[in-house]
């Protein structure tokens, strides 16, 4: 009888220890394919970080070769802006040479003969043509150095790619035109003034920003 009892407690146990491992079985297949779709995603989103992270180097690459072109075109500029202003100081000491002696000219004589006339109107005739080079000079400097500030880039710490933006109706690009603020005299160059520069938005006429 006891026997039975015994028997009968260890069947029940059995059976209890089998569905406890029939649970066990199933949770552990359902964690596997919870374990599985995680991978699975794990995988795609690894594989689109990565791809994005690929497109940023691109880009990163990009903007440091157009910096890099940026920084040379300012190099070469910055050349050829020292060469003109080498030339229009030599110009403008050849003017004050040219004008000194017309001056001595008039100061030795009372009177002129025509040769002395003839060679005084030839010097008139390369001071006019000195002028008229150093005015070309002066106007190509002008554009150089507007061409110059157009391209210099941001001090480094603080790069910023971002447009110029009209503060009334948000124009940007080619609508956007510098000019010469005619109110401001930043300078003088061979008896040329230099001006200021200023934004104007073509689309709606704000300027000065």
């Amino acid at each position: 009888m006891n026997l039975t009892i015994e028997n009968d407690n260890q069947m029940k146990q059995l059976e209890k220890n089998n569905n406890r491992a029939n649970e066990l079985a199933t949770y552990l297949e359902e964690k596997e394919k919870d374990l599985l779709e995680i991978s699975t995603t794990s995988r795609y989103e690894i594989s689109t970080l990565k791809s994005a992270l690929d497109t940023a180097n691109g880009k990163i690459s990009e903007l440091e070769n157009n910096l890099r072109s940026t920084i040379s075109n300012i190099d070469s500029k910055d050349e050829e802006l020292i060469k003109l202003k080498f030339t229009v100081k030599e110009k403008d000491m050849k003017k004050s040479i040219l004008e000194s002696e017309i001056n001595h000219l008039k100061d030795s004589h009372d009177s002129y003969d025509i040769q002395k006339e003839s060679e005084i109107q030839e010097l008139k005739g390369v001071i006019d043509e000195k002028e008229d080079l150093i005015t070309a000079q002066s106007i190509r400097l002008k554009e150089v150095e507007e061409k110059l500030e157009l391209l210099k880039p941001p001090e480094l710490g603080t790069l910023d790619f971002s447009r110029t933006i009209c503060p009334s109706c948000e124009a940007v690009g080619k609508n956007i035109k510098s000019v010469d603020d005619k109110n401001k005299v930043i300078g003088y160059i061979g008896g040329i003034p230099m001006y200021a520069k200023q934004n104007v938005c073509i689309n709606c006429g704000y300027k000065d920003f």
